[in-house]
């Protein structure tokens, strides 16, 4: 709970030029992970906020990046999240 609470309060405090210098033109960031981890676009999502919550993965090694597509800015991308051991679910169970 602390560590939420101060992570909150260094967002808050922290100017909002200093938190778009986390984040990337679009175009380059895609070709970036598709370059160094084969990462494709597999979803994309709008969440409340109006900002687009964007998924990609490689599906042969299980490398995936979530990032966020600012609704005022939507020619960047900011990192959210990374990791391996990501695979894709079929929407329906195989009969």
């Amino acid at each position: 709970m602390r560590v939420a609470l101060l992570t909150a309060l260094v967002i808050l405090l922290i100017p909002a030029a200093a938190i778009a210098l986390v984040c990337g033109s679009k175009p380059v960031i895609e070709a970036w992970l598709e370059k160094n981890y084969g990462e494709r676009l597999l979803f994309t999502a709008t969440n409340q906020a109006g900002d687009q919550v964007v998924l990609y993965l490689n599906p042969e090694s299980g490398t995936w990046s979530a990032l966020l597509r600012p609704r005022q800015t939507p020619d960047l991308l900011c990192p959210l999240d990374s990791g391996q051991g990501g695979q894709p679910h079929p929407f329906l169970p195989e009969t």
